[in-house]
């Protein structure tokens, strides 16, 4: 259970996380030292769900290098579909992740923050990007969009911004605790 967040200012990706670790069969509750928002090569991403999932993506997962000429939104997304996501799905069944089942699921969502965008991966691979400039993942992703929406016209410094949508979120939701991890990838990376 989690909070990924990500927001898009200046074309720099900020991308955060909270640091809750939960067992929904005990109810158990603490926070981890780790966090669920990491760079891999020239890819920011924030991991919901799995925690095994998210090691896997950070520490073995080799992503494909996006050749520079690729800057549009469309073609970004069809690079991650076509080469991205094999990629992807290929590390995570040969490290116990998923079993190499066409309909075996990504164990949890994730944002990846690329050339300037967020983009979101669902439990079925599907890549897609939406029209906001932010987006959320995880348990708490509805309480989060809600604090985006309002604070669209109210906070313009992203840094505050973004650890204001986690601290609304960690305030109603018992799944997601601080400290907030923040990552920012300017645009050039």
């Amino acid at each position: 259970m989690t909070a990924i967040v990500g927001l898009v200012q200046d074309r720099r990706v900020w991308m955060a996380g909270d640091s809750s670790a939960n067992d929904t069969d005990s109810l158990y509750s603490t926070s981890r030292e780790q966090s669920k928002v990491f760079r891999n090569g020239q890819y920011l991403v924030g991991v919901s769900g799995q925690t095994r999932c998210a090691q896997v993506m950070r520490y073995v997962l080799i992503p494909p290098i996006m050749p520079a000429h690729i800057k549009g939104i469309d073609e970004i997304v069809e690079f991650m579909v076509r080469e991205f996501v094999p990629v992807l799905r290929t590390c995570l069944d040969e490290h116990g992740v998923t079993t190499g089942e066409v309909t075996d699921p990504f164990p949890g969502n994730a944002l990846i923050g690329v050339r300037g965008n967020i983009l979101e991966m669902e439990p079925d691979f599907q890549v897609e990007s939406n029209t906001e400039l932010f987006n959320a993942a995880g348990a708490a992703s509805a309480y989060c969009l809600g604090a985006f929406h309002a604070t669209r016209d109210l906070i313009d410094d992203p840094w505050t911004r973004i650890r204001t949508v986690l601290k609304a979120a960690a305030a109603y939701s018992m799944v997601v605790k601080a400290p907030f991890s923040v990552e920012v990838m300017e645009p050039d990376e």
